[in-house]
């Protein structure tokens, strides 16, 4: 089975406001990329979720509004330890 843009929505609803051709093409991305060593059982899941992945990373979503305006991490701070 393959994932469709309409489960993909339904599963994902922060990604409701991502163009649907956008949205369609990460997904045709992510249909490509999860192959057919996944169980058959899983594909849609593995699918649908590198594009809502693939989607965060990019700053889409409702979820995701803040973070893509932030830009690039600065700094790195574990406890007491930090990274500049």
């Amino acid at each position: 089975m393959t994932a469709t843009l309409e489960g993909f929505r339904s599963r994902y609803p922060e990604f409701s406001s991502v163009a649907d051709d956008l949205a369609q093409s990460i997904l045709d991305e992510s249909i490509a990329q999860v192959g057919d060593t996944w169980p058959e059982t899983l594909v849609d899941a593995a699918q649908m979720a590198l594009a809502a992945h693939t989607m965060a990373v990019e700053g889409a979503g409702s979820r995701n509004a803040a973070a893509a305006t932030l830009g690039p991490m600065t700094q790195r701070k574990a406890g007491a330890v930090g990274v500049p």
